[in-house]
C-alpha cells in the first residue's frame, strides 16, 4: 500500500535528518570525521536493532538464542528504539572509550526523530488509538491497519469503506515530542551533567507516553498489550523505565561536581573501532533480508563512509608514512603484471 511506503520513507527520513544534524553538531565541536561517522553509524544501527527486536515474541527470542536467527517481523517499537540507543551509547562509552558528551548532542534529536517517524504512522494508519466519538477522531480506509483490525473484531459491517473514528494517537505523540523539545530547551542550562539532558528528554517522553497509552489501541499486540492490575504490560514497562531514569537522574545530579567536567580528546583506538565496524557489517550481511530496503539505505548512508574513512585511517596507522603513497601503486602494478601473465 502507498501509505506503508510513506511510513517507510518517513522512517528513513527521520534517521537521515537526525544523523546529518548529529554529524554537523559533532564537526562544529571539531570531532574528527572518521570517528564521528563511526559513532553515528553505531547509534543508528543499535537504535534500529532495538526498534525491531523489542517487538519479538517469547518464541522468537528463544529462536534467536538457539539458532541465532533474528525474528522475521515487520513490527517496530519506539520504546525498543530508545533501549537500543542506550545500548549503543554504552558500547560507545565503555568499549570505544569515548568520553565526549555524546548524549548531550542527541537530547533534541530523540524526540525529533520520533516525531517525524510518527507522521508516517499517521499516514499508514498504524499506532492508532481506541475508537472515540470526539470530533478529532480519524477514520481510516480499506487496507489500513485500523480498518482491518475493526473488521476482524466485528466493529464495522462487511462492505464498509471506513473504520470507526479512532484517537489520533500518532498526533498525540507528535505533540508530546514537540513538548519534550520545548522542555529540554527550557531546562538546557539546569543540568550539571551534560548527558542528563538526554536522560531528561527520555524521562519526559516516557512520562507523557505512559498517559498516552490509555488512549492507544495496543490490545492486539501480543504480551505487551495484555492487561495486568488495570494497566497494559507496556505501561508497566514504561513506568519501570521512567522510575529508573528518574532515580538515575536524581542521583547523578546530586553527586555531580558543580564544575564543568574536563573531557578527554575525541579518540578511538583503531583496533576497537575495527571490531565494532566488523560486528555491525557481520550482523547486516548475515541478516540482509531482516532489514527493509529503507533501513538498509539508512544504515549504509552512514556506515559506508564510516568504513571507508576508518579503513584509510587503519591503513595509515599500520603502514610506514614514507610508503603510504607508493604501496597502492606497487600493488596496482603487480595486479596489472599478473593479469598480463600467460600460463600455458
Amino acid at each position: 500500500a502507498a501509505s506503508d511506503v510513506y511510513k517507510r520513507q518517513t522512517y528513513m527520513f527521520a534517521f537521515l535528518i537526525s544523523g546529518i544534524i548529529l554529524y554537523i553538531s559533532g564537526r562544529r565541536k571539531t570531532y574528527p570525521a572518521t570517528g564521528w561517522l563511526l559513532v553515528i553509524a553505531t547509534i543508528i544501527f543499535f537504535t534500529i536493532l532495538g526498534n525491531k527486536l523489542f517487538t519479538a515474541l517469547p518464541g522468537e527470542w528463544e529462536e534467536l538464542f538457539t539458532s541465532l536467527n533474528l525474528p522475521q517481523s515487520g513490527r517496530k517499537s519506539v520504546l525498543g528504539g530508545i533501549a537500543g540507543l542506550f545500548i549503543g551509547l554504552l558500547i560507545i562509552k565503555y568499549f570505544l572509550r569515548i568520553r565526549v558528551p555524546i548524549a548531550y548532542h542527541i537530547a533534541y534529536l530523540v524526540p525529533v526523530t520520533i516525531g517525524i517517524a510518527m507522521i508516517g504512522c499517521l499516514l499508514n494508519g498504524c499506532c492508532h488509538g481506541l475508537p472515540t466519538q470526539l470530533p478529532w477522531g480519524i477514520k481510516y480506509g480499506q487496507g489500513t491497519h485500523a480498518f482491518m483490525l475493526h473488521q476482524s473484531k466485528g466493529f464495522i459491517a462487511t462492505g464498509s469503506d471506513l473504520s470507526l473514528p479512532v484517537h489520533p494517537t500518532q498526533v498525540y505523540d507528535i505533540l508530546i515530542c514537540i513538548a519534550v523539545v520545548f522542555l529540554v530547551w527550557v531546562t538546557r542550562n539546569y543540568w550539571k551533567v551534560k548527558g542528563n539532558r538526554l536522560m531528561f528528554a527520555v524521562l519526559a517522553y516516557g512520562t507523557l507516553r505512559f498517559f498516552e497509552e490509555f488512549f492507544r489501541d495496543s490490545g492486539h499486540l501480543p504480551v505487551v498489550g495484555d492487561y495486568f492490575w488495570g494497566m497494559k504490560i507496556v505501561q508497566w514497562i514504561i513506568l519501570t523505565g521512567v522510575l529508573i531514569v528518574a532515580l538515575y537522574l536524581a542521583l547523578s545530579e546530586y553527586n555531580a561536581n558543580s564544575k564543568h567536567t574536563c573531557h578527554k580528546p575525541f579518540k578511538i583506538h583503531p583496533f576497537r573501532g575495527s571490531l565494532i565496524l566488523g560486528f555491525i557489517w557481520l550482523i547486516i550481511l548475515f541478516n540482509i533480508y531482516w532489514y527493509t530496503y529503507f533501513e538498509l539505505l539508512t544504515l549504509l548512508f552512514f556506515l559506508v563512509p564510516a568504513t571507508v574513512n576508518y579503513l584509510l585511517r587503519l591503513y595509515r596507522h599500520l603502514t610506514i608514512k614514507e610508503l603510504q603513497k607508493a604501496l597502492p601503486v606497487f600493488i596496482l602494478i603487480m595486479i596489472v603484471i599478473m593479469g598480463q601473465s600467460y600460463i600455458p
